[in-house]
């Protein structure tokens, strides 16, 4: 597993026995000291016994709503909090977000991707919360969907990527799906509830595109008989997605 995570307790609530074995196995393999719960009230009892390094709870165990995960997540004992669930999606995936949970993990476990899992958690402490895969039961948001490595990388990005005010380049084959991971973006931050606004910089006449970003005065140029805002301003404190905007002027690029 490379470098060793530094002994200390690793407290499982597992969705079935089987989870917790494997949870368990690489923990002892990683120097971790396993203690399984059988229930929300026999993790409780064994954080009363003390802090843990990392304590990994399955959204699927018997009891496990919402109000109980944000009690474990304000629980200082609890060390690095890691999630698991049958299915990722967007309402997991910011509530993981926002309990400060490390992880958000696929469940059935597996050992090995477990393993680093762990070890990023426990050894570097980064955040790696798998942001939105489907979207739930909400038509707006964004179904991003996918599996294997190179798609839990893009995940992963989309979650740390999210929590900043950092402007993103998306880049891609035409058809990859750059909208929608902008949209799981916007989704997964504290824009959520302010609006995504994209334009298409290629399907608008280069002499037109100035005025569509940064909108225009009654009276600017011929044709122009009301104010109008850019997508700037329609896009404030939300999401602006700037679709193909290679192919902007080099002049609106700068």
């Amino acid at each position: 597993m490379g470098g060793s995570p530094s002994p200390g307790r690793l407290l499982i609530l597992a969705g079935d026995p089987e989870q917790a074995r494997t949870a368990a196995g690489v923990a002892s393999e990683a120097g971790l000291e396993p203690e399984i719960a059988a229930d929300l009230t026999g993790l409780l009892g064994l954080l009363g016994r003390g802090p843990a390094a990392v304590t990994l709870v399955s959204l699927a165990a018997p009891g496990m709503e919402e109000p109980l995960v944000r009690r474990l997540g304000s629980e200082p004992r609890t060390g690095g909090l890691v999630l698991s669930a049958p299915g990722i999606t967007l309402d997991r995936a910011l509530l993981a977000e926002e309990v400060g949970a490390l992880a958000l993990l696929r469940e059935p476990l597996e050992a090995e991707p477990f393993a680093e899992r762990l070890r990023a958690v426990v050894d570097e402490g980064t955040q790696v919360v798998v942001p939105p895969v489907a979207g739930g039961g909400d038509p707006d948001r964004p179904r991003l969907l996918g599996s294997g490595p190179a798609m839990a990388t893009v995940f992963e990005g989309i979650a740390r990527v999210a929590r900043t005010p950092s402007t993103v380049l998306i880049t891609g084959e035409s058809g990859t799906g750059k909208e929608v991971v902008a949209q799981a973006l916007h989704w997964a931050s504290d824009r959520r509830a302010r609006p995504f606004v994209a334009v298409n910089c290629a399907a608008i006449p280069e002499h037109l595109l100035e005025s569509e970003l940064f909108g225009h005065e009654r009276g600017a140029f011929t044709g122009a008989t009301d104010r109008a805002d850019g997508v700037f301003v329609q896009a404030d404190r939300g999401t602006l997605f700037l679709d193909e905007v290679g192919e902007l002027a080099q002049p609106l690029q700068a």
